[in-house]
């Protein structure tokens, strides 16, 4: 069987977590026998494009992918070409994953092969762009109604003139635009996303958020805990010399990783390092204030604000930025940690940093509206509220003697249950009941 991946963003130029799944994916994919293509977008700068040979799959970086991130209503217009490219690589199905999907599924239905969506966040499903974080602190599980999308636009803070000119744009049937908010033009999208032969959220929750019930399944990511032959192979690792770049010692520091980002929370993490009594527990924020990578240097405000705090709070000495981290440096910081704090505020469809923390062998404290939180229990981590430093600080200052004990457990919950070798045969399971639904359609076969 022939099997085509799309994702906006490949390798070897970005490692984020979905990345990673969609590698080890492609690896698992490979050792199963099945031939695999992978459709992501070029990077001439990069000198990446056309259809390059890579050890896991086929890989077409292609300039008809570009934006799709940010505009994926833009790219529908290509489908006629990936209709083209599903003929002549005689694909037999279509894994679609983030905001490609929309052209992806129409293109899969009109060459007649089956089609399964990856869901990986919940942008094709927000007409308010709000990461489904309302004005009014709550958190939306799924596409509003038109009552509920009126009532959070009307809390928006801006003046009266914007909010009327806004709420016309946003009704108007019309807009064919991600530059504007537009419910009608999400509302066709879900009912896109809806329309694939299988739906994969990457956690319960994020299976929940589909109106379309069958064919449509959430579960944990898988991740390579356990083969070196696999990339992104995570375990324990310590490395006296990489901590010492950041005057860090083992076990001597909690972890908060991800994008510096009012989403991610971080300032509740810092918050909570007040009232943690262990004087000598430092605070370590990876990564920076962009999705993709940008410079250091280039600071947002929420990441400008989580600085300020420091300053304010006078734990300049306590708390170290590393900046963004490569995946290998990534595996020591993590490995290293007393325990790993994910404090996010949104609604997290999963939070990859979670599973890879424990299968470095550290614990986590996720907060219970990440889709990650599936993953973790009081035998190996802890969950809690969102926007609540005190339980941070009180869980660990009740349990710093627990936490290498419970980093061990959490490393054995992870190859037991999401590692490839385990979870892997769950995607295939979902591939092979579509594709036997589907016999009665002709598909192209090797």
């Amino acid at each position: 069987m022939n099997i085509l991946i799309t994702q906006e963003n490949y390798y070897p130029l970005h490692h984020g977590g979905t990345m990673q799944f969609i590698i080890g994916m492609a690896e698992y994919l490979k050792l199963k026998g099945y031939k695999v293509f992978v459709y992501t977008c070029s990077y001439r700068e990069s000198n990446l494009f056309g259809e390059v040979e890579r050890p896991e799959a086929t890989v077409n970086y292609s300039d008809f992918m570009v934006g799709s991130m940010s505009d994926p209503f833009a790219v529908t217009k290509y489908i006629s070409e990936f209709v083209k490219y599903i003929r002549e690589k005689k694909i037999d199905l279509v894994f679609a994953n983030n905001h490609n999907s929309l052209a992806w599924i129409k293109a899969s239905k009109k060459a007649g092969v089956p089609v399964v969506y990856g869901c990986h966040g919940v942008g094709l499903m927000d007409p308010l762009k709000r990461r489904f974080l309302m004005p009014n602190d709550e958190l939306c599980y799924g596409f509003p109604s038109i009552k509920e999308a009126s009532r959070w636009f009307w809390m928006e803070n801006r003046s009266l003139m914007k909010k009327l000119l806004g709420f016309l744009l946003f009704f108007s049937p019309f807009i064919r635009s991600t530059k504007v908010r537009n419910y009608w033009q999400y509302k066709e999208a879900v009912a896109i996303l809806n329309s694939a032969d299988a739906r994969y959220g990457n956690s319960a929750i994020t299976a929940k958020l589909f109106s379309n019930k069958k064919n449509t399944f959430g579960f944990p990511l898988a991740i390579n805990a356990s083969n070196q032959m696999m990339s992104n192979h995570y375990y324990p690792l310590v490395d006296d010399d990489f901590l010492k770049k950041f005057n860090l010692k083992n076990k001597s520091y909690i972890l908060c990783p991800g994008r510096l980002n009012y989403i991610k929370g971080q300032e509740y993490m810092i918050k909570a390092l007040l009232s943690i009594k262990n004087k000598n527990l430092k605070l370590v924020f990876t990564g920076n204030a962009a999705l993709f990578g940008d410079k250091f240097e280039q600071m947002s405000a929420y990441e400008n604000r989580i600085r300020d705090l420091t300053k304010e709070y006078n734990l300049s000495d306590r708390i170290v930025f590393t900046g963004l981290l490569d995946f290998g440096d990534m595996r020591k910081i993590y490995s290293s940690a007393l325990v790993t704090v994910i404090p996010s505020v949104w609604l997290e469809t999963f939070g990859y940093v979670t599973i890879e923390s424990m299968a470095c062998g550290t614990s986590a404290i996720v907060t219970s509206n990440c889709g990650s939180a599936e993953c973790v229990s009081r035998e190996d981590g802890f969950i809690i509220d969102r926007k609540n430093e005190k339980q941070i600080s009180d869980i660990i200052n009740d349990n710093e003697s627990r936490f290498v004990d419970l980093g061990e457990r959490a490393r054995k919950k992870v190859l037991d249950n999401y590692d490839w070798s385990v979870s892997g045969d769950k995607y295939l399971d979902i591939f092979t009941k579509v594709y036997s639904e589907r016999k009665s359609v002709k598909v192209y076969s090797n």
